[in-house]
């Protein structure tokens, strides 16, 4: 499952590119559908997570999420699926520019949450073959003009070729893994990601309360028998 802008979108919306999407999957053993939105933003994809995009049963095994330049310029969980976050994309003719701190930031926050997560989380950065790695004389490289469409923003036909070259292998690998299962508690209910931090967060509030009943007890015995 594909989720984000460019990313999936590019590959049923612009003539060329959508071959491929038929070029990287059309003869693998597993079905592969796209959600992704022109144009879309972080902000907008979670909100369309969060209010009923995504599936309660049958959870992809894989879901691959490229999404963040966009926003440069303006409940329920899948426990069983593991997630590719894709670095975001070079954009523009050269690089660095005015937007290179921007990216640069996004993704090695990106990169450092999906090191802390990496049971599910895989971080993909092909932002590197974007570029010439030649000096253009200013100090700065050009970004491989064939690689993006005329807004240089998305990727083109050959953008996108050589973006499954390496996400391919990799979701391949993961397709290959034998689901995890959930984790389940004592009383038998499943624990979902990001419940560990909330069950530590209640018992530390429980050990808070603990000591401020504890010391407010003892101050009363202070006072009685003060009197």
């Amino acid at each position: 499952m594909f989720r984000g802008t460019y990313m999936g979108s590019s590959w049923s919306d612009f003539g060329p590119v959508r071959d491929v999407w038929v070029e990287a999957f059309g003869t693998k053993p597993y079905v592969v559908h796209t959600l992704a939105i022109a144009g879309d933003t972080v902000q907008r994809l979670l909100w369309r997570l969060k209010n009923g995009e995504l599936p309660r049963k049958k959870h992809p095994r894989v879901a691959v999420v490229l999404i963040g330049s966009n926003d440069l310029a303006s409940p329920e969980r899948m426990p069983t699926t593991q997630i590719v976050g894709m670095a975001v994309l070079p954009k523009g003719e050269t690089w660095p520019n005015t937007c290179s701190k921007a990216i640069t930031a996004a993704n090695a926050r990106l990169k450092a949450y999906a090191r802390a997560n990496s049971l599910w989380l895989h971080y993909l950065d092909v932002g590197d073959k974007f570029l010439t790695h030649v000096d253009n004389g200013n100090g700065q490289q050009d970004i491989v003009p064939s690689l993006l469409t005329a807004d240089t923003v998305s990727p083109s036909f050959y953008g996108m070729r050589v973006i499954v070259k390496e996400l391919v292998p990799l979701i391949d690998v993961l397709i290959a893994q034998k689901p995890s299962k959930p984790k389940t508690a004592q009383d038998g209910s499943k624990i979902h990601r990001g419940e560990r931090r909330k069950v530590t967060r209640l018992e530390r509030a429980g050990r808070r309360k603990s000591m401020r009943d504890k010391a407010s007890a003892q101050r009363k015995e202070e006072l009685d028998s003060a009197y």
